[in-house]
């Protein structure tokens, strides 16, 4: 997850988890265990009982030695050859339990979906399938040779420096993923817009957005998403003691139905930023006295918390956790409704739909990446630890922003 060295040597970590991998086995196949304890068994009594066979395998043994003691290199080989049916073993039971979790995983992002689907549309939307002989750029990997990327300033998610290079976490994970097949990653000379950024990529300005972005229904009726790097916590602020019916709010932990039948007691304002999930979320599920509509390329989510701080235009916000907690004002004057883990996200990278062979390719990147002890989730940190704003969080608070796929069990 971080840069600090594996106190264990390759040979000591190697034997760790080939010695967890065994038991697994053992765990999941009780046959295969009493089976084997039978045999060794029947082996012990055999010796210990049966005099020649004890003779038989003392021979064996002998004969091993003098064919060892004639040509001392075929000990080398003979230990080698053990090597090598151990390590294939230990292979295919690795490669068995990887496929197990990459199975539980895409059940689990299929059940999250249809439950923020059920949260944000009632109503089935139907997107028009992409044959797979739709021209894609790329027909295989190997084509890949230079990609160019979209982006947009959403810090910490994608920023610039002096010279507005972009950088962050997205450029920093789409890095990680070409690095290996020497593939050259691009910028566009400027940035995109929220409006044009969807309708840039279609028209091949660009291969993929470097900017993370959410995994919404009327994005995925225009472009696919890769596999999510992770879900964002979106939070339900209100200003502290905000007063509902008589009833007042200085602190979170509600799920989000407890939180929607709070905020239903009365018409509240609220602030958006028009067309994204904030929007639908508030036209769905609040009896909104009045909904002040930001446009996508003028919108700041400080702007939103400030008109929320002030009270003078509304009384609640729909904003990621990630984004919100790095202010002051939310820390202090606001307080989110929700228990951490209650309105989940899915975060990822924006391609065409017709380049299946690109979105392949960086799904079964990010899925390498992740495999090595969590390392997709400690690049995210690492960007993450660059930010000034970030600097006063502990660990375990920037954890909880980026709830991976095989932890929604625990936050379901």
């Amino acid at each position: 997850m971080n840069s600090e060295p594996d106190a264990k040597g390759p040979f000591e970590n190697f034997k760790t988890q080939a010695i967890a991998d065994v038991v697994r086995i053992f765990e999941k196949h009780a046959w295969l265990k009493w089976s084997v304890l039978a045999v060794v068994g029947l082996v012990g009594v055999g010796l210990l009982t049966m005099d020649d066979i004890r003779a038989g395998l003392i021979l064996m043994l002998k004969h091993i030695g003098q064919w060892v003691a004639a040509d001392p290199p075929r000990l080398v080989l003979l230990v080698v050859a053990v090597i090598l049916l151990i390590a294939a073993l230990w292979g295919a039971a690795r490669s068995k339990r990887l496929n197990g979790e990459v199975q539980r995983q895409a059940a689990e992002i299929a059940r999250l979906t249809a439950e923020r689907n059920a949260v944000v549309e009632a109503e089935p939307v139907t997107v028009a399938p992409v044959a797979y002989g739709a021209d894609p750029k790329f027909g295989r990997f190997e084509q890949i040779q230079k990609l160019r990327y979209g982006h947009i300033g959403y810090a910490p998610l994608l920023d610039y420096d002096d010279t507005r290079k972009p950088h962050g976490i997205g450029v920093r994970v789409l890095e990680e993923c070409v690095r290996p097949w020497n593939i050259m990653l691009t910028p566009t000379l400027t940035a995109t817009t929220w409006k044009k950024m969807l309708s840039s990529l279609e028209e091949d300005k660009f291969d993929i957005v470097a900017t993370p972005i959410f995994e919404t229904r009327d994005r995925l009726q225009r472009v696919s998403f890769s596999t999510p790097m992770f879900f964002s916590d979106v939070g339900i602020y209100v200003r502290r003691n905000y007063r509902i019916a008589g009833r007042s709010v200085n602190t979170g932990g509600m799920s989000f139905r407890e939180a929607i039948a709070f905020l239903k007691e009365a018409s509240v304002n609220v602030s958006v930023i028009e067309g994204e999930l904030s929007e639908k979320l508030a036209n769905k599920h609040l009896n909104a006295g009045a909904i002040y509509r930001i446009p996508p390329d003028e919108a700041r989510v400080y702007q939103l918390l400030q008109a929320l701080s002030s009270g003078e235009e509304c009384d609640v916000v729909f904003v990621e956790r990630l984004i919100a907690e790095q202010y002051k004002e939310v820390e202090h004057e606001l307080v989110n409704l929700l228990a951490p883990g209650e309105l989940l996200y899915p975060v990822g990278f924006a391609l065409r739909r017709k380049d299946y062979i690109l979105r392949n390719f960086i799904n079964l990147r990010l899925m390498e990446i992740d495999d090595k002890k969590d390392r997709l989730l400690g690049l995210v940190l690492d960007e993450i630890r660059k930010v000034p704003r970030y600097a006063h969080f502990d660990m375990a608070k920037l954890k909880e922003y980026f709830v991976r796929s095989k932890d929604l069990r625990r936050v379901a």
